[in-house]
């Protein structure tokens, strides 16, 4: 996907996380560019994001969420 995106192969790689604590983040290579986080959508999480949207409006370069479904 990155590379269909006009990402160079040797500018960046992706790498699975296998969980958040320490010694698992340790195994990450280090620099980290981003972190896709992919999780099954529910009705509960959808109505989150919608209040979370719709309370900020702040694009200062934080955090990007971008809803993709396969």
């Amino acid at each position: 996907f990155l590379w269909g995106l006009g990402v160079s192969p040797d500018e960046a790689e992706c790498f699975d996380v296998y969980g958040l604590d320490e010694e698992l983040l340790g195994m990450v290579p280090q620099p980290v560019l981003a972190v896709l986080f992919l999780y099954p959508l529910t009705e509960k999480s959808e109505e989150e994001r919608i209040r979370q949207d719709a309370s900020t409006k702040d694009s200062s370069g934080g955090p990007y969420f971008m809803k993709q479904t396969v």
